[in-house]
């Protein structure tokens, strides 16, 4: 497991409320940590809780961000999707979610635009891609964009 990381995603009342992860002995004392330690001026991608709307990722990490989604999907679904999702298209699928403001954080959006297209375009080999994509994009993007009116677990 060397160089491995766990990712969490969260809202801030499961890192703070009682009956989130404080829940949890082993979790509060290192959520305790962020407290006394952090700082708010220096980013510390290897703490405990790294708060991505505070911390963005630099733009070559978001590439590599976005060809580890490829290379993840392409060994899952036993196929290879290079000839679809070249180093030029993933440049512009990042420099899209650079661009853009949204109510989720850029990592979010990117895995989440890389993993749908690449589902829509392995089950769909053949097709004219690039259309497909940003079509893909263009729904991820205004359903991300949009902020819910009422919480699913409320």
């Amino acid at each position: 497991m060397q160089s491995s990381i766990t990712y969490v995603a969260g809202t801030p009342e499961l890192f703070q409320s009682e009956k989130g992860f404080p829940e949890y002995d082993a979790l509060r004392s290192r959520l305790a940590n962020i407290v006394n330690f952090a700082n708010p001026k220096l980013i510390d991608w290897r703490g405990v809780v790294v708060d991505l709307t505070k911390t963005p990722l630099p733009h070559n990490i978001l590439l590599k961000l976005a060809r580890r989604v490829v290379d993840l999907h392409a060994v899952a679904r036993d196929w290879d999707p290079s000839p679809y999702f070249t180093d030029d298209l993933i440049r512009e699928i990042v420099s899209c979610v650079e661009s853009q403001a949204f109510a989720v954080t850029k990592p979010r959006l990117l895995a989440s635009f890389a993993a749908t297209t690449l589902e829509i375009v392995e089950q769909n080999r053949g097709e004219t891609t690039i259309d497909m994509l940003m079509d893909t994009f263009e729904t991820v993007q205004a359903s991300l964009a949009k902020k819910p009116e009422k919480s699913l677990w409320e």
